[in-house]
């Protein structure tokens, strides 16, 4: 059994025609038993992912699509959670690409102890080298790659005679420097008849209208059934979507809250800090007017 690893929801703002509902109907529907999800650069539909996974008896994989600054390029990543530890560096990273739109590649190295790292052949770091079928180019970023502690490269675009022709030479590179590989169907919406609305979509975010040559259709990226993934990729890259899906533990999030801590002096507690922040804030409020005392209490 096969699993989903970059699928992106409505939570991709104009970039998928996926709600989390269709997200799981889908997977339900055509046997997946776990099922990832990774909304560029947002974790807003991470709660509701995760309760209704669980409903459906699915085991979610909690995950974020990253661009990250690299060899001054922006480069793809899927970066998928581990455990709670690693849901934090998603949150973390979500952050960062929330302010500045990209996260620096050291960062991104600091921030992915507890995560599975796949790095995009095509779309990715490694594209244009492997278009071009650069050795030494493509040796140096592979290495550059290793530093990760867990890191896959995908392979995507297989359904195209081109890219399954570039995959296939990635691949072999990839493996003579003993690195592993992963299919990584990128799945934007349900089924095929939908590319439609996600043009769309794409055309509604990129100002463009749908009879405009420059809004080419983005076949192929509706969820396969599990027959189409054994038909288009290897068996050991199915193999490793599973192992991925055995890496990522199930957790609660329990709707938690927590607040940053911040340095006080040793005296003042932060209940107590809290309240005197509050009356000096009431006090300019007021602007020199009397305090009522239901507010004081």
């Amino acid at each position: 059994m096969a699993v989903l690893l970059a699928n992106q929801s409505s939570y991709s703002l104009l970039s998928s025609c996926l709600t989390i509902d269709k997200l799981i109907e889908g997977a339900k529907e055509r046997g997946y038993s776990a099922i990832a999800l990774c909304d560029h650069g947002s974790m807003f539909g991470t709660m509701e992912f995760i309760l209704k996974a669980k409903q459906a008896n699915i085991q979610p994989i909690v995950g974020l699509w990253v661009d990250a600054s690299i060899d001054q390029l922006k480069a793809q990543f899927i970066i998928l959670s581990k455990n709670e530890e690693g849901y934090k560096e998603c949150i973390y990273l979500s952050n960062r690409m929330l302010k500045d739109g990209v996260v620096d590649f050291d960062e991104l190295l600091t921030h992915t102890h507890h995560c599975v790292v796949i790095a995009l052949g095509e779309g990715g770091y490694l594209e244009d080298d492997m278009i071009h079928q650069s050795v030494e180019p493509l040796r140096e970023k592979l290495a550059r790659l290793q530093q990760f502690k867990d890191v896959y490269i995908g392979l995507s675009n297989q359904h195209a005679t081109f890219w399954h022709k570039n995959n296939q030479w990635l691949k072999q590179q990839v493996q003579r420097h003993s690195m592993r590989t992963v299919a990584l169907p990128k799945v934007y919406y349900l089924k095929e008849e939908d590319e439609i609305y996600h043009r769309i979509l794409r055309g509604i975010k990129e100002n463009l209208t749908l009879d405009d040559k420059r809004l080419l259709p983005r076949l192929h990226h509706h969820m396969p059934s599990t027959r189409q993934l054994v038909e288009l990729y290897d068996i050991d890259d199915l193999i490793s979507t599973d192992e991925i899906a055995e890496k990522c533990e199930l957790f609660e999030l329990n709707r938690r809250t927590s607040l940053p801590l911040f340095p006080l002096d040793a005296k003042v507690t932060s209940k107590q800090f809290l309240a005197q922040l509050c009356k000096v804030g009431l006090k300019k409020r007021m602007n020199g007017k009397p305090i009522p005392s239901e507010y004081i209490e």
